[in-house]
């Protein structure tokens, strides 16, 4: 995200640079063609001539330089852009990836944010039977499909992201029960939508969350164990 924004002020530079140039181009023909004294003097006297020339040519190629330099910039930012995404998305599925999720837990750490924090764990539970059964393809395709229900479903709430191989995060600010309970029937809904069309490759989850205003945890690591004990103990599980 720094890069992209050094690029953005460099690129910025380069554009001002280049309306600069600009202006002093049309300056220096408008002078030539509205001057006739001074076009004469030059088309007359050689050494101004071959000053005007060079002047012209100067500035002409630097016009051509900034033009080349906002090109590549251009390019970085491209190129910035596609190594943030890998950086921080998920290659398979899209979602935000590990990373993202260990900056979440940075950014709340142990602060005050933390006491209005809801975070909930998920994971396919069937997952493993399904790879066993039908291959590790028709796997990585519940799991991609599982995704795109998730970001769907949590994030007008908040943050959601893979945290593991088969273990997914949400976050949410100024969490209650009702706002947790809400981004639960919204990702069952779509679940059993997306159930009822593929009867042969249903997704079944376990699910547990934890609201830190009940809990009154005071760092992020100490909720995400609890809720990963809880997870892999007594989830509740849906289908």
């Amino acid at each position: 995200m720094e890069e992209t924004s050094i690029l953005s002020y460099f690129r910025r530079i380069k554009i001002i640079q280049l309306a600069i140039v600009v202006v002093l181009e049309i300056t220096f023909f408008l002078i030539i063609l509205l001057h006739p004294v001074f076009r004469v003097s030059v088309f007359t006297n050689r050494a101004l001539f071959i000053l005007c020339t060079i002047t012209w040519i100067s500035t002409l190629a630097s016009l051509v330089f900034i033009v080349v330099d906002i090109i590549k910039l251009r390019g970085f930012a491209e190129q910035a852009h596609v190594l943030n995404r890998k950086a921080y998305l998920d290659d398979m599925t899209g979602i935000p990836n590990r990373y993202s999720c260990d900056l979440i837990f940075k950014t709340y750490g142990n602060n005050n944010q933390l006491d209005q924090i809801g975070c909930a764990m998920l994971m396919i539970s069937n997952l493993m039977t399904l790879n066993e059964k039908m291959g590790r393809e028709r796997g990585d395709a519940l799991i991609l499909g599982f995704c795109e229900l998730l970001e769907k479903a949590g994030s007008p709430y908040g943050f959601v992201g893979r945290n593991a191989g088969n273990e997914y995060l949400a976050v949410f600010d100024q969490c209650d029960t009702k706002k947790m309970q809400d981004f639960l029937q919204d990702l069952q809904d779509r679940l059993d939508e997306f159930n009822a069309s593929h009867p042969d490759t249903p997704i079944e989850i376990k699910s547990t969350y934890v609201l830190n205003s009940e809990k009154n945890f005071r760092k992020f690591d100490q909720l995400i164990t609890f809720m990963y004990r809880n997870l892999h103990t007594e989830g509740t599980s849906g289908k």
